[in-house]
């Protein structure tokens, strides 16, 4: 499986260097995707590529402000990127929305994603890749026993 963030706001070609304003953040970005190269390749892009739905097998996980029902637990996104691997999925598209969070246009094209909310916190988007980052590579430890998320 290829596991593709999404970052709405950057441009093409995704440069991390220029998605991320906050050195930081870039950062501890840059280490949970090297992280997850561990268990699948991990790249970043601007969007899902076109005919993401057609063809191979595709999945995209769409993070954005939602309601109690699309709050995810660790375990949750666990159980989900497992599947995917069992169902041969090639290609996970996690976006992330920028500033403004996704476009209505954006949530009609991807209806069929897998919502995923980090509840009603508005938190900026930079922050938000990471921690989306974070949750995907402790997925990834989950399901291979790691013991990163013991104790949890």
């Amino acid at each position: 499986m290829k596991v593709y963030f999404c970052l709405t706001w950057a441009r093409s070609p995704v440069k991390l260097s220029q998605a991320f304003k906050h050195f930081g953040l870039g950062q501890s970005f840059k280490m949970y995707q090297s992280r997850i190269n561990a268990y699948a390749k991990c790249g970043i892009l601007p969007r899902p590529q076109r005919g993401w739905n057609s063809g191979k097998l595709s999945r995209v996980m769409l993070c954005d402000i939602g309601d109690i029902k699309t709050v995810r637990s660790s375990e949750c996104i666990s159980q989900c990127v497992s599947k995917y691997q069992t169902d041969s999925v090639e290609n996970l598209y996690i976006v992330i929305g920028g500033a403004d969070g996704i476009s209505e246009a954006m949530r009609q094209e991807y209806a069929a994603a897998y919502l995923w909310s980090f509840g009603k916190l508005t938190l900026p988007h930079e922050l938000a890749a990471v921690v989306a980052a974070e949750q995907i590579y402790r997925a990834f430890t989950i399901i291979n026993h790691h013991p990163y998320h013991a104790g949890h």
